[in-house]
């Protein structure tokens, strides 16, 4: 699959897709550049007065790093004029070496990375802005094998200006969990906004 990288080497999914409602309320202009910025804070679904900001940490160009395998048959070779051959292993099977490489993108893509965001130690859902004129995506959080935070009510994917919402599990640990990241994609790809999250352990409130 490929994978994009930042800077620092930082490896993100890369092979996006996406799905969007037949006749978006605001689909904005997609022949245009894609822009993509953030609302200023989520809010809890659950009162809407208690919010977490959304502010900017960095602002960078960055460019993809695209991951692929080379799949090498290894063969035996003759001086006496015979044809070359497969090597086979225990298996029976020819043996195949397979190494993993790389190449960049020659465009350069837009990282945004927002400050963390601290979730409550209890069940929440929080909701987001996002305005672009672009169809975007923001794909289940990653990693995805932790399993606390989830995208809300199949709210990753849109055109032009929407919402998004993430949904956290209780959390019933004595120390702060996190970072989980949460991406936000223009879909060209070209723009990205990163957003880590933490939930609050108990010991955080004391």
């Amino acid at each position: 699959m490929k994978k994009l990288v930042w800077g620092l080497g930082l490896l993100l999914s890369a092979g996006l897709f996406w799905s969007c409602e037949d006749t978006p309320e605001n689909p904005g202009d997609f022949n245009a550049k894609a822009e993509l910025t953030m609302g200023t804070h989520f809010w809890a679904l659950s009162d809407p007065s208690r919010t977490y900001p959304l502010e900017i940490e960095t602002r960078r160009d960055t460019v993809y790093k695209y991951r692929y395998t080379i799949n090498d048959t290894v063969f035996e070779y003759f001086n006496d004029g015979r044809d070359s051959t497969y090597v086979y292993g225990p298996d029976g099977k020819p043996i195949v070496n397979v190494t993993d490489t790389f190449y960049y993108s020659l465009k350069k893509a837009e990282l945004v990375v927002m400050k963390p965001i601290y979730l409550e130690n209890y069940s929440d859902t929080v909701i987001a802005q996002v305005f672009t004129n672009s169809r975007w995506l923001a794909k289940q959080p990653t990693p995805s094998g932790s399993q606390w935070l989830f995208n809300y009510n199949s709210t990753e994917s849109g055109g032009g200006d929407s919402e998004f919402g993430l949904r956290n599990d209780r959390y019933r640990g004595k120390n702060m969990r996190g970072p989980i990241y949460q991406y936000v994609f223009t879909s060209d790809s070209m723009i990205c906004v990163q957003i880590p999250i933490y939930q609050k352990g108990s010991a955080d409130y004391n």
